[in-house]
């Protein structure tokens, strides 16, 4: 599997998100970083890893695009294996997580979508604000991060619409009427 995380400015997460992939109990067969336009040294420190441990199915692109939907399905249609995994940067994810996504999509086989989920708790107003509209307040929902995507429903369903916000709302809720989608719980 790819595992794609579009970035912008991330210089302040950076080591930490690299490390954590480093850490991965099941590693990602490739994994592609598409940067939007960073103004800071986060693509260089990217490449610097990269090349201090010779990871060469570890790459890098630097890209004009505009939103984290356009990077995504450019990581989409730049993966060489059948499955997308996506994560953002700065997220504290298990180091179990590809293992665990990887055994459902073995007992699940006639699935093609695996939705991790979230806790949404902000503790900033402004962020409560946001999240209370798009997703709502402290409960569990389904997110692009952690999730496993098979590029065949990509091929038929299309993908991430091109804009800044809200895209992986309308995907998920499109995608949740498909009998291919598995939620974890």
């Amino acid at each position: 599997f790819t595992l794609i995380l579009p970035y912008y400015n991330e210089s302040k997460s950076v080591n930490f998100t690299l490390s954590k992939l480093q850490n991965l109990k099941k590693p990602p067969t490739e994994i592609l970083f598409i940067n939007s336009k960073s103004s800071d040294d986060s693509s260089k420190k990217i490449d610097e890893f990269i090349k201090k441990n010779n990871l060469k199915k570890w790459k890098n692109y630097n890209t004009n695009l505009e939103t984290p939907s356009e990077a995504k399905n450019f990581g989409i249609m730049n993966s060489n294996y059948e499955w997308c995994a996506f994560m953002d940067f700065d997220l504290n994810f298990d180091r179990y997580w590809t293992e665990d996504q990887i055994k459902k999509i073995k007992i699940n086989s006639d699935k093609k979508i695996f939705f991790g989920q979230i806790l949404l708790s902000p503790t900033f107003f402004l962020d409560k604000l946001i999240i209370a509209q798009t997703w709502g307040l402290n409960r569990k929902s389904p997110v692009i991060p952690s999730s496993f995507i098979n590029k065949e429903y990509f091929s038929i369903n299309g993908l991430f619409l091109p804009v800044r916000s809200y895209y992986d709302k309308l995907f998920i809720e499109k995608s949740r009427k498909s009998k291919e989608t598995f939620i974890n719980q």
